[in-house]
């Protein structure tokens, strides 16, 4: 055990995006709690010494903190899903090395900007971020948004409520040519997610439509690549019978190039396997 929280000023209740490790072995991490209910992001040293680095205050830096990402200079950068102004959409935030908060970019909600991110920022080569919000955008079925290192933000695609997929919850991947891939939990056919890319110009592809009998999963969540192209994710739901209301234990699934899945693994919700995955998937060198 390397800390336990005490949901007092230390914080609690961390939150469900992935720790961070620098090149010292110092952790970062964000709670959705602490004395004030609005949250915290912190430091864990190697010894198992935690360090507030900041605290929000429900106001105009948000509160909810989500996953983190550093950049070159060890700065870190986040989302809050809550809070910011009054239509409360949430925030991103940046904190430097010595702690100080910058509030970098405030959601104004549909129709002209996301609502509510949930996911880590992702980097391109020049210092972009890229992110979603599964609520927000032209049609409030989520967006995909750009935020320059100066922290102006444009909104590349706002999702329709219908096949495009909606709700986009999990994070994004991107390649060597800036294209941008990602899962919606619903819409397509039957409103059981789809697979997307998003390129450079905001232009949207579906690669995969989930679609009854949901055998092969549905209710995605992100997705990794291999060096072939392949995509790789799961599904929270589907799969075989069973688990909660018999909507299926879930899958791990590949999609080729050409948009076909194949179902890796089924969950059986069984001793010995679990069920209903929810995160993102991580690979080795194999």
């Amino acid at each position: 055990m390397l800390y336990s929280f005490t949901g007092g000023s230390d914080g609690g209740y961390p939150a469900y995006g992935s720790l961070i490790m620098d090149n010292n072995g110092n952790l970062y991490g964000t709670t959705e709690l602490d004395g004030h209910d609005a949250g915290t992001v912190y430091r864990l040293a190697p010894d198992g010494t935690e360090t507030v680095l900041h605290y929000f205050s429900e106001g105009s830096d948000g509160f909810g903190p989500e996953a983190l990402v550093m950049d070159k200079k060890g700065n870190l950068w986040g989302t809050a899903c809550c809070g910011g102004n009054a239509n409360g959409c949430g925030v991103i935030f940046k904190i430097t090395t010595n702690g100080n908060e910058k509030l970098v970019h405030t959601f104004a909600g549909p129709p002209g900007d996301g609502c509510g991110p949930d996911a880590a920022l992702i980097t391109d080569q020049s210092g972009n971020f890229y992110g979603t919000t599964p609520y927000g955008g032209e049609h409030r079925g989520g967006a995909v948004f750009k935020l320059a290192p100066d922290g102006s933000e444009t909104l590349m695609f706002s999702f329709n409520l219908k096949g495009d997929g909606f709700f986009p919850f999990a994070g994004l991947i991107i390649d060597e040519n800036e294209n941008l891939f990602g899962a919606a939990v619903y819409g397509g056919a039957k409103d059981l997610g789809t697979v997307f890319e998003i390129a450079p110009d905001g232009t949207e592809t579906v690669l995969h439509v989930f679609k009854r009998p949901a055998k092969q999963g549905s209710n995605p969540d992100g997705v990794i690549m291999d060096q072939a192209g392949n995509l790789y994710g799961t599904a929270s739901s589907g799969g075989l019978a069973g688990c909660y209301g018999d909507t299926g234990c879930g899958v791990v699934f590949k999609l080729a190039p050409d948009g076909t899945e194949a179902v890796l693994h089924f969950f059986t919700g069984k001793k010995g396997d679990g069920s209903n995955p929810l995160g993102d998937l991580i690979a080795d060198g194999a």
